[in-house]
């Protein structure tokens, strides 16, 4: 015997006994939310402890911009680090109170991950090797890589685009009210 629970959009069917009756139906439910709360915050905190990690990183990084291939390049890893440590954190109090489901909640926060991560990735590249102005034209400046460098930066910078939008996408899904709530 089964019992299907409709939990926002969440279908499952679960053996009910006539013992356990309506309170274990709402017990399990109220576990449901609670995992999932469990899991926007366990995710909000990993973006928290990623923009500390890249506030650690500009500060190091800060040091080695003369050094660089592309002391233009350095910088701009400097700024793009600096910024995207400012939204790690931000995003990183806001996740818990995100209305996603599991799934999009993983995905959101994999994608923000991803994008955040690999266009850094791809700017510190740039200002390792000196190149990268066939992608990052303004800050690449005169710096001209080999074909594999620069299509190895283009592959990096383009990639980030479509993740970050999906990204930015849930997480405004996310934000999502109801008129009920808004009234309150």
């Amino acid at each position: 015997m089964g019992f299907a629970l409709r939990a926002k959009g969440l279908e499952t069917v679960i053996p009910v006994l006539t013992k356990v009756g309506n309170a274990g139906i709402q017990q399990l439910y109220q576990s449901f939310h609670k995992s999932r709360f469990n899991m926007l915050e366990r995710q909000g905190h990993r973006l928290l402890q990623l923009g500390i990690i890249l506030l650690l990183f500009v500060c190091f990084e800060g040091f080695f911009i003369p050094d660089l291939a592309s002391p233009t390049l350095g910088l701009s890893v400097h700024k793009l680090s600096s910024l995207l440590s400012v939204l790690m954190l931000a995003m990183g109090l806001l996740w818990p109170r995100l209305k996603l489901r599991p799934a999009q909640s993983h995905w959101a926060f994999w994608l923000l991950v991803y994008s955040s991560l690999i266009i850094d990735f791809a700017y510190v590249l740039a200002a390792v090797w000196g190149a990268g102005n066939e992608t990052i034209r303004i800050a690449g400046g005169p710096y001209h890589g080999t074909a594999l460098q620069e299509t190895i930066i283009r592959i990096l910078s383009y990639s980030s685009a479509p993740t970050g939008i999906i990204a930015f996408v849930l997480i405004l899904y996310g934000l999502r009210i109801k008129a009920t709530e808004f009234l309150k």
